[in-house]
């Protein structure tokens, strides 16, 4: 074989590799996606995010009322998670990718710096998706609130 054809079997051979890693990553990514969709969202009420407001085995705070662009510390407490995120949105409309994973600062202890954007249409009304993944099974959970004038207060169900 020539050094020529060597090189065209080598290009090609990276092409369908890369290719098949491509179609791997699309197909788990749709299949993830599917997956995550398919588990039920537990709305939370919670009277205050800073005392912190508990469902099932899980204990949910603010180490401060939000404010949007000022940082502040979410911390989330279970047993057996292997993997812990917060999402936030407005009600109605999404606000970029802002998908923070929470650091684990002890088997039941978890903690996440978030930072909440500034809405161009001066609207204050937030969701915060929790999702907790166990060992056989994965959680999600809502909380909404309002922050206006800077701070942050429930939001009540409609």
């Amino acid at each position: 074989m020539t050094n020529r054809l060597k090189w065209v079997v080598k290009a090609a051979a990276c092409c369908l590799l890369i290719f098949a890693l491509v179609a791997v990553y699309y197909v788990q990514s749709q299949y993830s996606r599917a997956a995550f969709n398919d588990v039920p969202i537990e709305h939370v009420t919670c009277d205050d995010l800073v005392r912190g407001c508990d469902v099932d085995d899980v204990h949910i705070r603010f180490d401060r009322q939000p404010q949007v662009m000022q940082p502040f510390h979410l911390y989330l407490q279970t047993v057996d998670a292997q993997g812990v995120s917060a999402s936030f949105a407005m009600v109605g409309m999404q606000m970029g990718l802002n998908r923070y994973r929470f650091l684990q600062q002890s088997p039941e202890n978890w903690i996440a710096e978030i930072i909440l954007p500034i809405c161009v249409q001066s609207r204050s009304d937030w969701l915060v998706d929790i999702e907790i993944t166990k060992p056989h099974a994965t959680k999600r959970y809502q909380l909404s609130f309002t922050s206006s004038g800077g701070q942050a207060r429930l939001r009540q169900p409609e």
